[in-house]
């Protein structure tokens, strides 16, 4: 036997709606598939969208990463970097950090609008790479009308997403409540935690 401390049954009861929050994520309670959040014709109007975005975002990446490039000369790598670095202007430190940042963008940008195109993406997999690929774009002010639109799609994936997580969350807080405060659910407490209490049960074999 051991020696446990339950809550009372009351306790138990009013424990109903932060045991379903903490449970698990309100968004793991709803599918995770893109599909089901966005129209058929939305998804394909978003990966039509990326290719577009794509070209001009590079185009306007590769052009302001030369530029800087031209007025800050040799770029070192690695830790000498920060030695080079440090020896600029203020003028020239912050020519160097946008360069950093426009290499950041591109990089992302590359990967983010591959794996957006891949055909078994998660919801929140999507959203992320939408978002770097819209982000990328507006470091360079490109594609402005295509990355508006796919940030529209990207709203609306959340969004539904979000309203339908929360309204199963709501249920599921209901249901959980409903049954702590029945008598068949109550019975079915005392049972598992008589089962707890028994400790684990032993299966002896014949020998």
């Amino acid at each position: 036997m051991t020696n446990r401390f339950w809550p009372t049954r009351e306790e138990w009861a009013a424990n109903a709606e932060h045991y379903v929050r903490t449970a698990c994520a309100p968004k793991e309670r709803v599918s995770n598939r893109p599909a089901d959040w966005l129209a058929t014709d939305e998804l394909a109007e978003a990966r039509a969208l990326i290719p577009a975005i794509l070209k001009a975002a590079r185009a306007g990446l590769n052009r302001e990463v030369a530029s800087l490039r031209a007025q800050l000369g040799d770029i070192p790598k690695g830790v000498g970097w920060y030695d080079w670095h440090d020896s600029l202007t203020a003028e020239q430190q912050a020519l160097a950090n946008r360069h950093s940042e426009l290499i950041d963008a591109r990089r992302s940008l590359n990967s983010e609008a591959k794996r957006a195109l891949e055909e078994h993406n998660t919801v929140d997999y999507l959203l992320f790479a939408w978002g770097q690929i819209s982000a990328a774009a507006a470091r360079v002010d490109a594609a402005q009308e295509q990355t508006d639109r796919l940030d529209a799609l990207q709203y609306a994936l959340a969004e539904r997403r979000n309203t339908a997580a929360q309204a199963a969350l709501r249920d599921a807080i209901d249901r959980a409540t409903a049954r702590r405060n029945s008598d068949e659910g109550w019975a079915e407490e005392l049972e598992r935690r008589a089962g707890i209490e028994a400790g684990p049960r032993v299966i002896r074999y014949p020998a």
